[in-house]
């Protein structure tokens, strides 16, 4: 019997995350509000942030998804995009740090502004033609290779494209003429 040596991964294989309402829920940004004196009485230990994980828990359970308007899921292990379509007055969405391939289910999501996508696995620039309020888009590190779908953005003004693949930017210039803003 030939000896030898076995192979095990070090790290354990990353488990799918769904975009789901309880993703949703804990990921909703809220806008800083004033605080009352009850707020501020300082906490022994580690109760104090317990205590406002839960306070934002529970403002979280009574907000209307359709009210929500920034939606924070970086660095959540995404793979899909989905079970976006009851957040209706999203103006500003966080997708960054994932391992999303496709760009994909976003139709609903018509009073978009501001989407950042960087630092994912996406290839090809789809999925974006119902986007019409667009006027921020960072695609910044991903595996793109050509500007094809952006045409659509007639309101983009800022677009962040490094750390792509981009093979011709000569052919693909005509999509710029109109941004204040390209990063590369």
């Amino acid at each position: 019997m030939p000896k030898g040596f076995e192979v095990y991964p070090l790290t354990a294989p990353q488990k799918e995350v769904v975009v789901n309402e309880a993703l949703i829920r804990s990921a909703i940004a809220f806008k800083p509000s004033l605080t009352t004196e009850e707020d501020r009485v300082r906490v022994v230990g580690n109760q104090e942030k317990a205590l406002c994980e839960k306070k934002v828990r529970r403002e979280a359970a009574g907000i209307a998804l359709e009210d929500v308007q920034t939606l924070l899921l970086s660095f959540r292990g995404i793979k899909r995009i989905e079970n976006l379509s009851s957040l209706r007055s999203l103006t500003k969405l966080h997708l960054d740090n994932n391992r999303i391939c496709r760009i994909e289910n976003l139709e609903s999501l018509v009073h978009l502004e501001w989407l950042d996508l960087s630092y994912n696995a996406i290839e090809v620039i789809e999925g974006l033609q119902s986007l019409q309020h667009l006027n921020c888009l960072s695609l910044y590190a991903n595996k793109i290779t050509a500007l094809d779908g952006l045409s659509c953005l007639s309101e983009l003004n800022t677009l962040s494209l490094g750390r792509n693949a981009l093979e011709n930017m000569d052919e693909t210039l005509h999509y710029l003429h109109h941004l204040r803003t390209y990063r590369c």
